[in-house]
């Protein structure tokens, strides 16, 4: 479970409040979350030490602000930039997938209203936290309906290298 984004530009910091809101959750035995920021490349190295990536992130589709979208990276398309810092972790992991084998990545996006320096989430997206939080832990528990116990998990704050 990786949750992306920036906290302190609005909206964008959907898919940290959400692994945020997880953590204080029961997952069942084996699933981690790693708050991953705004980092791209560094993220997409701990992916082959997993079956199945779910990511978090806001999208900016021109929908309605809050709706949740469940897509792959080849739903996402990808960003043409002039430099390596401004590549984001979907098209980090296209172009990794061209040079490795990645697991299955399944990228939860919520459609943003604004993107605003040192702003709160809007009213639409901070009710859809929870909603978010729900649809992920249907996706991660088994079949059987039972919640693994609560246990200590592993959480990743990653950070961005000082190059």
């Amino acid at each position: 479970m990786l949750g992306v984004g920036n906290l302190l530009m609005g909206d964008d910091g959907i898919g940290i409040r959400v692994v945020r809101e997880l953590m204080n959750r029961r997952l069942p035995k084996g699933v981690d979350i790693v708050e991953g920021g705004t980092l791209s490349f560094q993220l997409v190295n701990f992916f082959s030490e997993y079956d199945l990536v779910i990511v978090v992130d806001a999208v900016n589709f021109g929908g309605r602000p809050g709706r949740i979208y469940k897509l792959t990276l080849d739903d996402v398309p990808v960003k043409i930039t002039g430099s390596v810092h401004d590549v984001d972790v979907f098209t980090a992991c296209k172009v990794l997938r061209m040079a490795c084998e990645l697991p299955p990545v399944i990228i939860i996006g919520v459609e943003v209203k604004r993107i605003q320096e040192f702003a709160e989430l809007s009213p639409e997206l901070a009710l859809v936290v929870r909603k978010v939080v729900k649809k992920i832990l249907r996706m991660i528990t088994p079949s059987s309906g039972r919640r693994g116990r609560i246990r200590r998990r592993r959480v990743r704050r990653l950070t961005q290298s000082p190059t």
